[in-house]
């Protein structure tokens, strides 16, 4: 299991079991005009798997149907293949990889909230919407905060 799927499932379990928001879990900030999101605590993913491992969690077959559902909404937007990945990402560099652990919390903020029914209806204006947040994210302007970047991202159709 790549890492940034071990931490979504940490991000979304909490969200069920302790009714949190996801920005909760992830820590969203700015440092030289850039938006970054990392995890909180990456300790507390080892306890929650021992704890669930130990305890047969089923609230945590839910998260793993979310995550799989978020790969679901990804491929969507950005191919089967993952072909225009890093263009949904706003990521202008040609022939590098750019699939980081971060872009993943910030594209499971702005599509955990949105079905894949909609995400299928509303392709393009989706793709649309996270290509320019990502952009803002690289050089984000000096009169926009992180809380109004997060809630831009969200995305409710």
């Amino acid at each position: 299991m790549r890492h940034s799927h071990a931490s979504l499932l940490y991000v979304d379990y909490r969200a069920i079991i302790e009714n949190i928001s996801e920005t909760e879990t992830i820590n969203i900030f700015m440092r030289n005009n850039r938006i970054n999101a990392r995890m909180n605590k990456k300790s507390n993913i080892t306890t929650l798997f021992d704890n669930i491992t130990n305890n047969d969690d089923a609230a945590f077959l839910d998260s793993v149907n979310n995550v799989s559902l978020f790969i679901e909404k990804l491929k969507i937007l950005a191919g089967d293949n993952f072909e225009y990945f890093n263009k949904l990402i706003a990521h202008k560099k040609a022939n590098v990889q750019s699939r980081t652990n971060q872009n993943f919390y910030l594209l499971w903020i702005a599509l955990c909230n949105i079905s894949i029914d909609k995400i299928k209806i509303n392709k393009e204006k989706v793709f649309d919407i996270i290509s320019k947040q990502f952009e803002i994210a690289q050089n984000v302007p000096d009169n926009l905060t992180v809380s109004e970047f997060i809630r831009n991202l969200e995305i409710t159709l």
